[in-house]
């Protein structure tokens, strides 16, 4: 883990984030996170606005699910396959993409990884919601 991920961590550590979760439900929890803020994403990218309504509802819903199953802390995954790590970076090469066609939508350069410092130190205040 680099310094840069290693401190995102840490802030979302220091929000009460990680407290009581063993690795593996931490790791079931993330992916569970994830599905809700790539709806999220899709939303502002407009990935729907062609028309796929199947879609749309497709997502909504995961959304909707992955939110609740996140705040219940129903994530209880007890192994974590090697084959994650790959998938992991796998996730990390689609947001290195995306952050390259975000630059060449908005014209400048983009550190998502220290946008996304800014982000999780910047919630630590938050506490956990």
């Amino acid at each position: 883990m680099n310094e840069t991920q290693r401190a995102i961590v840490e802030a979302v550590k220091a929000r009460g984030y990680l407290d009581g979760w063993t690795p593996e439900q931490l790791g079931a929890r993330q992916v569970v996170k994830l599905v809700e803020e790539v709806v999220e994403l899709q939303g502002c990218i407009g990935i729907v606005k062609y028309g796929d309504k199947d879609l749309d509802r497709l997502l909504c819903d995961a959304q909707t699910v992955a939110r609740r199953v996140f705040d219940r802390g129903d994530c209880t995954q007890v192994e974590i396959p090697e084959d994650a790590v790959k998938e992991a970076a796998d996730c990390y090469v689609v947001l290195a993409v995306l952050t390259h066609a975000l630059e060449q939508m908005l014209g400048r350069e983009i550190d998502l990884e220290a946008l996304a410092l800014a982000k999780a130190t910047g919630d630590v205040k938050r506490g956990v919601r």
